[in-house]
Order: structure tokens, then sequence, then C-alpha cells
């Protein structure tokens, strides 16, 4: 019997839709003729309030990050919007009745708290069968992603588990998979055929400077100040669907001491860490997971309130990681950890440790065993 696996996610770029490509790429590794399908559930049960939240939310993490504080894993928040999360839920329910009768799902896999939620709801309120499994993508559980209905929670350490556990979660519902990204990350890589093709030296340093999928954060800032290191290396520029900032990297890049290679959204970030010496970037769930599969040492900077502030204590309480307080100390962190072997070998080796690149394919095992 084929099985059937539905993946949920929300937002075209995101931490959590590189989740479920992972599980979906993991799935099809494994069993090839299984059915599985993906879909950004916001934009398909509501897709013009989807840009409109989108937009709310990017404004509110830029500009006004503190009411996210407010807000992330608040039980307040979670028990005073119960009314609202209902009235959404029946505003909906008809399409999810459709998607889940058309495709029949044995296996419900949601990498985002709103479909987790939902899909949870709907498969109280009807009856059904199918399993629900809830993928956490950061290194800290919130309170909305609980619901009888899922069958399996996939977390990133036996912490989170335990958080889990104590907000009343069945022990035996808790797996410590890790986070689920590209299982292309768990294999080495030619570097000798990487920097051929981006053009960068065989014996030359690399630092790879990220803001995410979004490309948030002081970027271009950043970058200045790195190019201030008096050592020798090349960056390189990843700026996601941010195309104001890969055109001011393009701009200054041609004034700087350093190589600069720039990228905007890229699909192959295990071939750029695979050549980094160090990685610069915000601590988002997925890239310091990412990293830490390749043994990269990290310099995390402006990491948002909420899941990014938790993601950076968990590198620091594992020693993967140093902490930027701003652009100016990158510079200062950076030239430490390139002229100190010592601190760098911890970080890789606490990385490697502390990393768990075959998540995916231990979520896609599970999946088929249902």
């Amino acid at each position: 019997m084929v099985k059937k696996i539905l993946l949920l996610y929300i937002s075209n770029i995101s931490g959590h839709k590189s989740a479920a490509n992972a599980i979906e790429k993991a799935i099809n590794m494994l069993a090839p003729f299984a059915d599985v399908k993906g879909m950004n559930f916001f934009n398909y049960v509501a897709p013009i309030t989807e840009k409109v939240v989108n937009t709310m939310y990017m404004g509110v993490i830029k500009r006004a990050p503190i009411i996210w504080q407010v807000m992330y894993d608040n039980p307040r928040v979670v028990r005073s919007t119960s009314r609202a999360r209902r009235f959404v839920y029946n505003q909906i329910r008809k399409k999810v009745d459709r998607l889940i009768s058309h495709y029949n799902p044995d296996v419900v896999i949601a990498t985002q708290a709103f479909p987790c939620e939902i899909i949870s709801r709907y498969k109280i309120e009807n009856s059904k069968k199918f399993r629900v499994f809830a993928v956490l993508t950061d290194f800290a559980p919130h309170s909305f992603w609980i619901s009888e209905a899922v069958d399996y929670y996939i977390v990133a350490t036996d912490a989170v588990k335990d958080k889990l556990i104590k907000k009343g979660v069945p022990e035996e519902k808790v797996k410590a998979f890790g986070i689920p990204i590209d299982p292309d990350f768990y294999f080495s890589k030619d570097s000798v055929d990487i920097r051929r093709r981006l053009g960068i030296g065989q014996d030359r340093d690399v630092v790879l400077l990220m803001g995410g999928g979004q490309g948030l954060g002081p970027i271009g800032k950043v970058l200045k100040s790195m190019d201030k290191v008096d050592i020798d290396f090349d960056i390189i520029t990843i700026c996601g669907n941010n195309k104001r900032l890969f055109r001011s990297v393009e701009r200054n890049k041609k004034r700087m001491q350093h190589k600069v290679c720039n990228f905007g959204f890229v699909e192959n970030v295990d071939e750029f860490m695979s050549i980094a010496k160090v990685l610069v970037t915000k601590a988002g769930g997925l890239t310091v997971s990412e990293a830490m599969a390749k043994g990269l040492p990290m310099i995390i900077m402006n990491s948002l309130p909420g899941q990014e502030y938790n993601n950076l204590k968990f590198l620091l309480r594992n020693r993967c990681a140093l902490r930027a307080e701003d652009h100016k100390e990158v510079r200062r962190l950076l030239e430490r950890l390139l002229r100190d072997a010592a601190l760098w070998e911890r970080l890789h080796k606490n990385s490697l440790i502390t990393g768990r690149p075959n998540a995916a394919l231990e979520v896609a095992h599970l999946a088929l065993e249902m």
C-alpha cells in the first residue's frame, strides 16, 4: 500500500518550508513510491490574509521586536486568543475538509504551529484516523503546538522534550530527533569542485555571512566591519530574497579590501557551508542546525526575541557559537576566531557533537512506519 503523507508549512521562504522540504526529500530517498504532497497551508486557506499577516509580522520583527518577545510562548496570550483561534478555524473549516477529503492522508506533518493546531482540531472534531506529527524547528517549544490529537512531537533536543513533558505532553509522544535539515548536509562535499565553481581559491579561508531566507539583520554594516579585519580571507554573502540588500552589497563590494562573492536566495547552502571557515548569522533554527551538522563555528548577531533568543542560549550553552552584541563586535570576534586555532577547534568539535544531521531521515522513517 502506497503511503500518503501531507506536509504543511507556512510562508514560501522560511525555516518551516525548509524543514518540510527536507522531510519530503528524506521520504523520497527511503520510499520513492510514497505519495508526498507539500503545501503552504496558510496560502491555501487564506491567501490574502497570508500576505497581510506576513507583512505585519515582518514589520513587528524589524520595528518593535519587544512586542513579539511579550507574545512568544505567553500562556496568557494562548488563553486570551482561544476564541479568536476558534473563529479562524470555523472560517477555514470547509477548505480544510476539502483538502483532507481529497488527499486522504495517512500522516499529516506540520512544521509550524498554525497548521498543526488547525489540523489537530479538525482531526478531533471529525474523528479522523490519520496521524499528526508536530515538527518544531527551534530549540524551545511553545504552547500553541500542544494538542491531544498530535501523535508525535519531533523536537530538537532532550531538553525540549523535557519542557513539553512538563507542559503535559506524554513522554512516549515526544521524539528528540533534532531539527530536520536537508539530508545533503549529512554527506561530505567535494570542496575543491565547489571552490572552483564559485571562483574561490583553494587555499583561501572563507567567511560566510547570512541573514536567513529574508536577508534580515544589519548585513551591510556587518560586512563593512568584517572587511576591517586585517587577515587574508574571502567573504561570501547570502542575501536571501532581500533584493535591496543584494544590490547594496553589489555596489559596496568593489570598494572592499576582501574579495566578496555575493548571492541572493540559494538552494545549495550545504555547499557554501562545506567550504566556510566561520559562519556569521542570526540564530534561525534551521540555519544553526545546518551549521552544526557541518561542524561550522558561528558568530551569532542580532537574534530576534522569542525563538531566536532561545536558539542562541542553546548554542552558547553547548559552546557552538560566539555572541556579537553589535556589528562592531563581529569584527573583534571574527579576528579572534581566525587567529585562535584552539578556540576554532573547540567550537568545531562541539558543533559536530551537538548537531543532528540525520533528523529528516528519522522523521521520514517514523512516518513511513505509520
